[in-house]
């Protein structure tokens, strides 16, 4: 069996009321780069989600 060259470590999603921007963003991309991941290909990502902005703005946010 060949060697994988890439791999899932964790996948982590969910759905915020808050903005992102007001600091988890941030945070979470210095999280990512002050470690050393077996992969190369840790990302955080977020983005404004309005199906799920009924009552109040709601932010889409994930680690892959």
């Amino acid at each position: 069996m060949p060697a994988l060259k890439d791999e899932m470590v964790l996948n982590v999603d969910g759905i915020l009321h808050v903005d992102p921007a007001l600091g988890l963003r941030e945070r979470a991309q210095r999280f990512v780069a002050s470690r050393q991941w077996a992969t190369p290909s840790v990302f955080y990502g977020d983005q404004q989600e309005p199906d799920f902005s009924h009552d109040s703005p709601a932010w889409s946010a994930c680690f892959y």
